[in-house]
């Protein structure tokens, strides 16, 4: 009954994404290093890739002995995104797509369903990938290279699909490094006052 409060605490601050994602944009974060990135649709597939990675992984995760870990971390992570996402709006301006190829169709697709651009600095995509990367690779070492190479790709995909700024993706590591920092402390404060 435990695990199912923390894991409802999670999805809820997973929900508040969505009403944030809404709000006015005030903040634009470009760089002139995006503008000499370029765009390769191709890459919406590794980006697709991450939903695997975010439910299977978290599945994973939530029925292993990384769970008080996993979850305490993805509380943190989410709660300092929303709190970030709710005090600077921010957001990420599209390209046209130009192809006709199916990655492109799927891209223009991608773009029209996420109508919102707010949201991008820190990319939940990348913080999320790192935090499930990292405790998936704690779980199956024997896999950890091929573990942090797919969410390389996958926060390497957010920019080349333009879905965010390169400084999006250096705020969703950000987030990452403080909320491990954060996770240590707390860890400490309960081993030392209730255990």
């Amino acid at each position: 009954m435990e695990k199912l409060l923390w894991i409802l605490v999670y999805l809820f601050l997973q929900f508040l994404y969505l009403p944030l994602n809404r709000r006015p944009v005030k903040y634009y974060w470009k760089l002139a290093l995006d503008d000499r990135l370029p765009l390769l649709p191709g890459m919406i597939i590794v980006y697709f890739s991450y939903y695997l990675m975010f439910f299977i992984g978290s599945l994973v995760l939530v029925f292993s002995k990384q769970f008080w870990s996993f979850i305490t971390a993805m509380i943190i992570v989410q709660a300092l995104g929303d709190l970030f996402w709710w005090l600077f709006p921010n957001g990420v301006k599209r390209p046209e797509v130009k192809g006709k190829n199916i990655m492109s169709r799927w891209l223009k697709q991608l773009y029209r369903l996420d109508q919102y651009d707010g949201n991008a600095a820190p990319s939940a995509h990348v913080f999320h990938a790192l935090i499930i990367g990292h405790f998936l690779a704690r779980l199956w070492p024997q896999w950890s290279l091929l573990i942090y190479i797919w969410v390389g790709l996958i926060m390497a995909s957010t920019v080349l699909i333009k879905q965010h700024y390169v400084l999006d993706v250096l705020g969703g590591k950000t987030n990452v490094s403080i909320s491990f920092i954060l996770k240590i402390k707390l860890d400490r404060i309960y081993f030392h006052y209730f255990i």
